[in-house]
């Protein structure tokens, strides 16, 4: 990999990380708040982590010029 490709992909995996730390704190601080059940609660976080996930994964493409479908936009070459 180049190291332009490889900073941009450490980059968004320090994003997933981060987004998975606030959810956590939040899922907690909720818990505590409402009372509601924590159980509930982190099934709730799990389907937004996935949805988050799915958006940063599409971002990640944009970034590295990559169709996130699999391949890439460029032509081929002769």
């Amino acid at each position: 990999m180049g190291d332009d490709l490889t900073r941009r992909l450490d980059r968004i995996t320090l994003l997933l990380g981060a987004i998975l730390g606030v959810q956590t704190a939040t899922l907690l601080v909720l818990a505590a708040a409402t009372g509601v059940s924590i159980v509930a609660l982190a099934s709730a976080s799990v389907i937004a982590l996935v949805v988050v996930g799915l958006l940063v994964a599409l971002l990640g493409g944009a970034l590295t010029e990559a169709n996130p479908f699999g391949g890439t936009d460029r032509p081929r070459g002769r």
